[in-house]
């Protein structure tokens, strides 16, 4: 498991991108542009919010630094730690590929909802599914994979419900796709430094791939959806 300090060393190894490029901006878009006050958790150097004006919280300073260069506004500090915000704070509050890392996701999700103004929106994305469980989840610090309710569980408890559901077909429902998969996944186990240079470079192709044939299902509840479901991002409203 990589900790925060390995991960301000990983993103120096990055490029800040747009969040343009990903497949998730189609969904994010019109919830980004209506919310005057918004706040990505651990967008690190792949920000999934427009970086002009939005707040950032990470771990790591490198992240939050370029970051800010953009016109961010980005404090150094974990999910789990008590949120350097006024109550009530923010429209928008998104945390993609976060909660998984946590101990304590529920502590993340209280410290959001006490940020978030009554009927804002806390966006997320996690993966889901433990028999899903890789070299990849290991490489990246991850922590669990979650299961449908209790992910909803977690949300209802800190006063969220839940209003959409984004489910992304993947290839990795092919066996063939799913083993090559399984290779790249633990190639940043042996060969890490290899692995980042080699991934600066396949972010542009893998992010158009992405966006070309990921085809996002829609679902009211998270659970409703597919019981194999490989990862979500859900939209739910502070009550």
């Amino acid at each position: 498991m990589i900790s925060p300090i390995e991960y301000n060393a990983a993103w120096s190894k990055t490029c800040l991108r747009s969040p343009e490029i990903w497949y998730t901006w189609r969904i994010l878009e019109s919830y980004v542009k209506k919310a005057e006050k918004r706040l990505e958790i651990g967008a690190g150097m792949f920000p999934k919010f427009s970086v002009q004006g939005t707040y950032f919280l990470d771990t790591s300073l490198h992240a939050i630094n370029e970051l800010n260069k953009r016109g961010g506004k980005g404090v150094v500090k974990g999910a789990e730690e008590q949120l350097p915000f006024q109550k009530d704070f923010f429209d928008l509050i998104g945390a993609f590929e976060v909660l998984e890392h946590l101990k304590r996701p529920g502590r993340a999700i209280r410290e959001v909802a006490k940020t978030i103004k009554p009927g804002g929106l806390f966006i997320l994305s996690v993966p889901m599914n433990p028999q899903y469980w890789s070299p990849w989840d290991v490489f990246a610090g991850h922590v669990q994979r979650f299961e449908p309710a209790q992910l909803n569980a977690l949300l209802e408890k800190e006063g969220f419900e839940v209003r959409h559901c984004y489910v992304v077909w993947k290839l990795a429902k092919k066996r063939v796709f799913s083993w090559f998969m399984r290779l790249a996944g633990s190639l940043p186990l042996h060969f890490p430094f290899f692995f980042f240079f080699l991934y600066n470079y396949a972010v542009i192709p893998y992010t158009w791939f992405g966006r070309t044939f990921s085809k996002s299902r829609h679902y009211s509840s998270l659970l409703g959806i597919p019981q194999d479901s490989t990862c979500a991002l859900v939209v739910c409203a502070k009550r």
